[in-house]
């Protein structure tokens, strides 16, 4: 029987075993035959607060190898629709000379366009940071911790699927309250929880947050999540004055129903039964297929194949990112192929493509491809 980690309770439903890429990047060469791409993932739903946990246990080992590892830039356009959405949101809260501090920057994508839209007082942190500081950015290598008892009060705090990797929420979101100004914000981006990412102790999915304001001294002031989001959700949590009381944001209806929604969504596989069958069709009828994409979206799509088909599949792998040509992709088969860079794709004769993203990133990856490689035929993807 588990215990919520959270609320302590009992109440609890065990959901649909999962498996996700361990490292959510192709690896270097000395790693091109690690043995295990993929890590196991027991989600754990809470019925009292809501909240989902992974019930999986992983060792120091793993969890620092996940951290060493980069993750996707927005290259060639590709991926700029994403930050384009959270920029509105900034935009809506953050004044131009707020002190805002982002939790697991990674590239510093979003805090460089904050910079170039007039934003001066930027601070990120992240141990696997692939940014140095600027002129109004602060660039800090280190994970962001509740120790940083030194830590100035904020304007704002912004993570990106950054969450699920703290064990302690209490302690954490306890932490921020402590160090916003009040009437500050928390701006919160994650997958949605459906698609449980690996290594990540909690999958928060938009009931959740409910809960998190109610316990922490917060009220929701703004939540999204639908489809114009591909997969993501938004929330901002805005720091209760002394003596404020919580309001509410969702009814218990809605709380009701969305947490129903979110089961039914990590219950499911991450193909329907039409898109496995044409993912099928596509590894039987070719003999090399392209493959773009090297991240997680790329292992949970090819994961729904056929496994003998997969384990005799020849893909050419390509990215965007020019630096991760020459790495090796591991598949579901624990097959290692050398990743290439879509420049190289003149340099291949297969006209099967298979887009390895999200719907998020399918469609901008899709018209890239068609504009490099005009002869395409046959193209798999999820939008």
């Amino acid at each position: 029987m588990h215990t919520c980690p959270y609320c302590k309770s009992n109440n609890v439903e065990a959901l649909k075993v999962k498996r996700e890429m361990l490292i959510p990047a192709p690896l270097d060469k000395e790693y091109r035959h690690v043995n295990g791409a993929f890590a196991t993932i027991r989600p754990v739903l809470c019925k009292d607060c809501n909240l989902c946990f992974n019930a999986q246990e992983y060792d120091q080992e793993a969890l620092d190898l996940t951290c060493a590892f980069g993750y996707i830039k927005p290259t060639d356009n590709i991926g700029q629709d994403h930050y384009n959405k959270i920029l509105d949101l900034i935009f809506k809260f953050v004044k131009k000379d707020d002190a805002v501090i982002e939790i697991g920057s990674k590239t510093g994508r979003l805090l460089q366009l904050m910079e170039n839209a007039g934003y001066s007082n930027l601070t990120g942190y992240d141990p696997g940071a692939e940014f140095e500081s600027s002129e109004h950015i602060t660039c800090i290598k280190e994970c962001f911790t509740t120790d940083l008892k030194d830590l100035k009060r904020q304007n704002c705090f912004i993570s990106q699927n950054s969450l699920g990797f703290f064990n302690d929420l209490h302690d954490f979101f306890g932490f921020i309250h402590q160090k916003l100004n009040d009437g500050g914000y928390f701006i919160i981006e994650n997958v949605r929880g459906h698609v449980p990412l690996a290594m990540q102790f909690w999958f928060l999915h938009m009931a959740c947050y409910e809960s998190i304001a109610r316990d922490n001294g917060f009220n929701i002031v703004f939540a999204k999540d639908s489809e114009e989001l591909d997969g993501y959700l938004h929330v901002v949590l805005q720091k209760r004055a002394q003596g404020q009381s919580y309001v509410p944001y969702f009814d218990d209806a809605k709380l009701k129903a969305m947490t129903l929604n979110f089961v039914q969504d990590i219950n499911r596989d991450y193909l329907d039964a039409e898109h496995t069958d044409a993912l099928n069709t596509i590894l039987k009828t070719h003999d090399e297929i392209i493959l773009w994409g090297t991240g997680s979206s790329a292992f949970r799509i090819l994961d729904c194949a056929d496994s003998s088909l997969l384990k005799n599949a020849k893909f050419f792998v390509v990215d965007s990112d020019a630096s991760r040509k020459g790495k090796y992709f591991v598949s579901p088969a624990n097959v290692a192929y050398e990743v290439h860079h879509i420049s190289d794709l003149t340099s291949c004769n297969s006209k099967a493509l298979i887009i390895g993203s999200s719907s998020e990133y399918a469609a901008e990856i899709k018209n890239a491809a068609l504009k490099l490689k005009k002869d395409l035929e046959n193209i798999f993807c999820v939008l």
